[in-house]
């Protein structure tokens, strides 16, 4: 069973939370494991603290299993872009985001990417990090010094160029990891 929480003051919405709304509501028709409650943040206003301590902007919504939960963001569910001349456009990703965090929330096991460091590696870009995240990779750090191998719940690992050369003891662990399957 799946929970929408929609963040909004009932009336108050503007065309994207509209279109979100009614976004919600088809997919709890759909299923009988869906449901949609409203949250008026107005009435209810500790409710997002049960979630989250960052700010949670009106008309975002709070995707709920047993298991998990994910926040979808108001400006998450509409994307700005800019084309090469410098226009700015917006497309509406409500149903990807809706869909993936159903998916994150009632998925058992969810896939799992160490990216190592230690080595002056590259910062991932948030943007190829977002993307993962949208996907439901777990994205960890892995430092192989500090570990005895390759994690078993591992089940990629990015390696973002390294500035420096790997150990040899760093070395034997990827080895390791890449024939036992990794």
């Amino acid at each position: 069973d799946v929970t929408l929480y929609f963040i909004t003051q009932v009336g108050a919405e503007d065309t994207i939370a509209q279109a979100t709304a009614e976004l919600l509501d088809r997919y709890a028709a759909m299923s009988d494991h869906i449901k949609v409650v409203y949250r008026d943040p107005v009435l209810y206003p500790n409710f997002v603290s049960a979630y989250t301590t960052e700010t949670i902007y009106m008309h975002s919504v709070i995707v709920e299993s047993e298991r998990r939960y994910r926040v979808i963001d108001y400006y998450d569910i509409l994307k700005y872009d800019y084309t090469d001349e410098g226009a700015q456009y917006a497309a509406y990703d409500g149903e990807a985001q809706l869909t993936s965090a159903i998916d994150y929330v009632t998925s058992d096991d969810l896939p799992v990417i160490y990216t190592l460091t230690g080595h002056g590696e590259y910062t991932l870009p948030s943007g190829f990090s977002d993307a993962l995240t949208q996907q439901n990779f777990e994205l960890r750090e892995l430092t192989l010094l500090q570990s005895e191998a390759v994690p078993e719940d591992a089940d990629g690992l990015l390696l973002l160029s390294p500035q420096s050369d790997l150990s040899e003891d760093d070395y034997d662990k990827l080895i390791r990891y890449l024939e036992g399957g990794g």
